[in-house]
């Protein structure tokens, strides 16, 4: 990481990205910030952290009705409050995507404003025009920074932890911090050979919730799997949720057994709401469209996810199976309690 002074973030990324270009290097810019989405083309595209999504040509054009290459013009006519450009008074995104798409550009646009049959806005257009050049300046992100860093010397380094621990400590930044240190210590019981125990727990107390919700907070990400009454989601029941943060841990919440006393459902869906819809906490899942599915029917939103599935898939795709029992066996040497040793066959098989 470095800094130069008197220059944008935003600056900066948008030179990388021309001498990327340059080297003929594909760029993804992980980033939330709309302004980023000038920069996209064919080699050059977007990641949302936040709502976990990949933004490229098409999502440009959804987003502002223009072209990559047309954005800045878009965005100097409607302007954004939020960053101080002062745009165009009466002219929001769509009615600037409009004239723009209609007048090929902004200069092309501020030409012939006389030609506007709408009065207020062809009055607007000539005598806000010098705020609208003004804002494509603001807007358009400098390329030609003076970076004396070559892409070669960026490639990744291993971690300085202690530096790290440092900084978000001064910072305050609990959750990373307590992520940074718990990476630390399974490393650490790894390396010394030290037995893990297994720690599997099921939960039946609001106070044994709490604690693993703030563990499963701190880590920053969690597998989640819930228990049903059917493999169609549309008619399964929820009967149980099950998360796990670390290896050889887990907990188990009962939600609706026979023989079991559980928690009221509504509480835990209200307490897990916190950590299951957190946007900074990824939660991981094996066919995990499932388990979106029979959440959003008992109110509750998954985001962001991750799914072991789609992932082998991407992976290794006609390679071997997709399915837990394969995976579990191919990538950490475990074979699996089937479902038919758990619940049985037949007349006595098991809801």
């Amino acid at each position: 990481a470095f800094e130069l002074e008197g220059y944008e973030a935003d600056d900066i990324i948008a030179t990388f990205v021309k001498k990327a270009k340059a080297l003929k290097m594909k760029s993804l810019i992980v980033s939330s910030d709309k302004d980023l989405m000038q920069l996209v083309q064919e080699d050059v595209s977007l990641y949302d952290p936040m709502k976990n999504i990949y933004q490229g040509y098409d999502e440009v054009i959804e987003k502002f009705g223009v072209p990559p290459s047309l954005v800045v013009d878009v965005q100097s006519l409607a302007g954004d409050s939020s960053d101080n450009i002062p745009g165009v008074p009466g002219i929001g995104l769509k009615i600037a995507a409009q004239l723009i798409n209609e007048y090929g550009n902004l200069d092309n646009l501020l030409e012939r404003a006389s030609e506007i049959n709408q009065t207020k806005r062809r009055e607007n257009l000539i005598n806000y025009s010098n705020s609208a050049l003004l804002s494509k300046k603001l807007v358009t992100l400098q390329e030609d920074v003076p970076i004396s860093v070559s892409i070669d010397d960026l490639n990744s380094n291993k971690r300085d932890n202690k530096s790290l621990l440092e900084f978000l400590r001064f910072n305050e930044f609990k959750s990373l911090e307590n992520r940074i240190s718990l990476d630390q210590t399974s490393k650490q019981e790894k390396d010394s050979g030290k037995h893990i125990e297994l720690n599997y727990e099921l939960i039946t107390k609001s106070e044994d919730l709490i604690k693993w919700i703030k563990k499963c907070k701190s880590r920053g990400e969690f597998a989640v799997d819930t228990e049903t009454t059917s493999l169609n989601p549309q008619e399964a029941n929820l009967v149980g949720i099950s998360i796990s943060y670390a290896d050889n841990v887990a907990y188990y919440i009962p939600l609706d057994h026979k023989n079991i006393k559980s928690l009221n459902k509504e509480l835990v869906l209200k307490k897990l709401k916190n950590i299951l819809e957190d946007p900074s906490i990824k939660k991981v899942g094996q066919n995990i469209k499932y388990d979106f599915i029979i959440l959003k029917k008992n109110g509750l939103k998954l985001n962001p996810i991750d799914d072991t599935m789609l992932l082998s898939y991407t992976l290794d795709a006609g390679n071997n199976r997709h399915n837990m029992d394969t995976l579990a066996e191919l990538h950490l040497g475990h074979k699996t309690i089937s479902y038919k040793d758990l619940v049985g066959s037949g007349k006595k098989q098991l809801n």
